[in-house]
């Protein structure tokens, strides 16, 4: 995803279910995502993000006939008081900016490991 390191931690015996990814962006510039998982349709990702604080991500997949799959996305986070709309303001241009970013890596993975299976 574009950064120096990444760590892996798994979760509960060995999976996903409570997984943390450490990406070290640079000295002091760390973040941390944790992952819930409802396998195998749905992924929740809890990422400490500037200015707001905890943000999740829940990724859910479903089927749409015999080799289409359509994913949905949700993003939310909290915030209060005077400065919240400029804070939403500032996550959401931030969140879209990455989280395009994260969806066209992605897709290239997914492209990638299908370009993988259909010659072998």
């Amino acid at each position: 995803m574009g950064v120096p390191r990444v760590d892996f931690h798994p979760g509960a015996r060995g999976s996903l279910v409570g997984a943390e990814y450490h990406c070290i962006h640079g000295p002091n510039q760390k973040t941390v995502f944790k992952v819930g998982c409802k396998a195998p349709t749905e992924i929740t990702m809890q990422i400490e993000f500037p200015f707001v604080g905890t943000v999740w991500r829940t990724d859910r997949a479903e089927a749409e006939g015999p080799s289409t799959t359509r994913v949905d996305t949700a993003i939310s986070w909290k915030t209060s008081g005077i400065k919240g709309p400029l804070l939403d303001f500032m996550a959401t241009r931030m969140l879209r900016r990455y989280g395009a970013l994260y969806d066209k890596r992605v897709s290239e993975m997914l492209e990638a490991s299908k370009a993988d299976v259909t010659h072998a």
